[in-house]
């Protein structure tokens, strides 16, 4: 019983992330035009950028620190094996910035912003999400002690 409960209530979770995910392809979506660039910082094993790169035929680029993660990712988008607080990119490349669920993993939160903010271009878009430690999802993992 109670490994089902478990299985339900992740099940959960993985919806909230996913609708999360929709939400980042929707926000992109809106400012595509033209030809654009998008990186996406901490892309993991690239769903969120294949989903951007399927729903708005943009160039995306991925960043991602984890070897194991980033070889997924190279099947879906071009991806760097890079840490997101020295990113290998020229100044002003991007014209949006797409960095989901990585910024509660960073230590130094300031220079992961500067170097975002180094590779964006003037005008250009961030788009971070974070999870929500109030959310009623969290608070019962943070309860289970997970």
């Amino acid at each position: 019983m109670i490994e089902w409960k478990e299985h339900k209530f992740y099940s959960y979770a993985d919806d909230v992330y996913r609708l999360n995910q929709w939400k980042i392809v929707h926000l992109v979506a809106k400012k595509a035009c033209g030809r654009l660039k998008i990186l996406d910082v901490g892309c993991g094993t690239g769903n969120l950028s294949q989903d951007i790169k399927r729903s708005t035929k943009l160039e995306v680029y991925g960043v991602e620190i984890d070897k194991e993660s980033a070889r997924e990712a190279k099947k879906k988008i071009d991806v760097i094996i890079a840490d997101a607080q020295s990113l290998p990119f020229r100044k002003n490349v991007f014209d949006i910035v797409v960095s989901n669920q990585v910024i509660e993993h960073v230590i130094d939160v300031d220079s992961f912003l500067m170097e975002i903010n180094r590779v964006l271009k003037s005008g250009g878009s961030l788009i971070i999400s974070t999870p929500n430690l109030c959310a009623l999802h969290n608070r019962i993992l943070v309860l289970l002690g997970m």
